[in-house]
């Protein structure tokens, strides 16, 4: 699975959890969308340690390392959907769709370069005796 199929399903589960907040919970869409984002970011995770980036690193370093990432993404995405809900009064769905456009480039470009590209040392020594 690559970094987009699994982003597409993380997103696919934000965007249900959000619409189902919005409508059957009545929760304000900037709520419904921080919700729905966490609620992806875990299975964005999950797969992207497994498949898309094979990690060798260990759980905790690389959740750790995705949460920060993941909380960045967080506050993009909230302060997007926020100013364009709030303040330029668009509909939520659309401001959606600009705010993940937006916090894909950062948890694609922060993740592929510092979560999930650290390798166990043991890496390093093996690579080294190859040689």
């Amino acid at each position: 699975m690559t970094f987009l199929g699994v982003g597409a399903l993380a997103t696919l589960l934000q965007y249900v959890v959000l619409v189902l907040l919005v409508h059957v919970g009545r929760l304000n869409p900037v709520a419904a969308s921080a919700s729905g984002y966490v609620a992806g970011g875990l299975l964005s995770y999950w797969l992207n340690y497994h498949y898309t980036f094979r990690s060798t690193s260990y759980h905790a370093r690389s959740m750790a390392m995705f949460g920060i990432v993941a909380c960045v993404g967080l506050v993009l995405n909230t302060a997007i959907m926020a100013g364009l809900t709030s303040e330029l009064h668009l509909y939520y769905l659309l401001n959606q769709v600009l705010a993940t456009g937006i916090v894909f480039i950062w948890n694609f470009t922060a993740n592929r370069t510092w979560t999930f590209s650290w390798k166990h040392p043991t890496e390093y020594r093996e690579q080294r005796t190859r040689r």
